[in-house]
C-alpha cells in the first residue's frame, strides 16, 4: 500500500519500503526555507549549507550526539533495520527499511521525541529542539540505495569532520 500526507513537505509511506531520512534541529533551516533566486535548493545545496552554515549547532556537542546515536540504535533490529546513519551538527541521516507493523513516522517520531527530552534535560531547558517535519525519501533501486548508504556516511568526510567515514564517531561507518 502507499499512503501519501503533506504538510510542508510531500511525504509517501510504501509498505515493506526503506527510506533515506534527513531530520533538523529546530532553528537550522530558516521558516521560509533555502531560497535561491525565488526557487528552492536541491537536497545537496541545502545539505551543505546545514554542514558549513546552520545557524543551530547543538549536537556539535559530543554528549548530544551521543545520546542522538544511542536513540537511533536503540530500537534497531526491533523497529527497523538501521543500514547507515550519520549524526552531524545540525541535523541527521538515516537510511532504514521499517519492520513488521512499524511505520516511518512513527519511528522517526520516537527517535526525535526520545533524543529531544534527553537532550533538552542535558541543556536544562525545555521546547521544541527539532524541526517537525524531516525530509524523506523512498528508496527505490538497489542503486539508489548504495548511493545514499555511501551519501550518510560520507557526509562526514564532506563536511571536513573526518578524513575517512569510519573515523566520525557519531556514523554507522564507525566500526
Amino acid at each position: 500500500m502507499i499512503s501519501f500526507s503533506r504538510r510542508h513537505l510531500p511525504h509517501y509511506d510504501v509498505d515493506h519500503a526503506t527510506y533515506f531520512v534527513t531530520a533538523c534541529l529546530a532553528g537550522s533551516v530558516p521558516a521560509s526555507g533555502r531560497l535561491r533566486g525565488g526557487e528552492r535548493q536541491s537536497f545537496e545545496e541545502s545539505d551543505d549549507w546545514l554542514d558549513m552554515r546552520s545557524p543551530v549547532r547543538l549536537l556539535a556537542d559530543r554528549r548530544l550526539a551521543r545520546i542522538v546515536c544511542e536513540e537511533i540504535r536503540r530500537e534497531a533490529d526491533v523497529r527497523y533495520e538501521l543500514h547507515a546513519y550519520a549524526v552531524m551538527a545540525s541535523h541527521i541521516h538515516l537510511v532504514f527499511t521499517p519492520l513488521a507493523q512499524w511505520t516511518r513516522p512513527a519511528i522517526i517520531k520516537s527517535i526525535k521525541g526520545r533524543s529531544a527530552r534527553r537532550c533538552n534535560a542535558v541543556l536544562g531547558r525545555c521546547g521544541g529542539f527539532w524541526q517537525s517535519e524531516s525530509y524523506d525519501r523512498v528508496v527505490r533501486d538497489s542503486e539508489e540505495f548504495e548511493r545514499f548508504v555511501n551519501y550518510v556516511e560520507f557526509n562526514p568526510v564532506k563536511a571536513g569532520l573526518c578524513l575517512r567515514p569510519d573515523e566520525w564517531e557519531f556514523s554507522s561507518a564507525k566500526k
